[in-house]
């Protein structure tokens, strides 16, 4: 009797250790996401701000990820005082009738200031070579990406963590290019 509780025991702790091994390894799992296009491309949905560095969000609509990317940008902004144009690309999936009743639209049409623009085909999104929900790029006055990246530390995790830090120090107008990872959905997704 006794030996078979113990058996019992190590195979639950087995369980739970396994189970949270698969957990943290979705949670803190870095997107593949390519070289974003370093001079900014001549876009004509996107227009460029040539008087300010302009920041781009790309989101999907129904990626679990972005309230968290949208909490930290606003965090950042609200830190930063920054005099920027950001855009917010909207990826469109198939059969998406209306994104303005997206609880996430929702959120970031209420920072100020914001352009919100939809990516039916994810032509922005090709145009940019970008391919994950989370992911920000930003551009200095002259059109040099001077970051790009995600702001968030793992899937839908907020808090301090080394690309809102980036994103900062970049906005700041600190020499270098920046660079973190982006923990999102994948921009095809339906």
């Amino acid at each position: 009797m006794k030996n078979s509780l113990y058996l019992i025991t190590g195979i639950w702790l087995i369980c739970i250790i396994i189970s949270l091994y698969y957990i943290s390894s979705y949670m803190f799992k870095v997107s593949e996401n390519p070289q974003a296009c370093p001079i900014y491309p001549n876009n004509q949905q996107i227009i460029f701000d040539k008087t300010k560095d302009n920041l781009i969000l790309f989101i999907h609509p129904f990626c679990p990820c972005s309230h968290a990317t949208v909490n930290e940008l606003k965090r950042v902004l609200a830190k930063t005082n920054a005099n920027i144009a950001i855009n917010v690309v909207f990826i469109k999936p198939k059969g998406l009738k209306s994104i303005q009743q997206n609880d996430l639209y929702q959120e970031i049409s209420q920072i100020k200031g914001v352009n919100i623009i939809f990516d039916r085909s994810n032509v922005l999104a090709g145009a940019f070579n970008i391919n994950t929900s989370g992911s920000i790029l930003l551009y200095d006055i002259n059109g040099n990406l001077i970051f790009q990246g995600g702001i968030t530390g793992g899937r839908a995790e907020e808090g301090d963590n080394l690309g809102k830090s980036r994103l900062i120090q970049a906005l700041k107008n600190e020499s270098g290019k920046w660079q973190s990872p982006v923990f999102g959905c994948s921009l095809l997704t339906k």
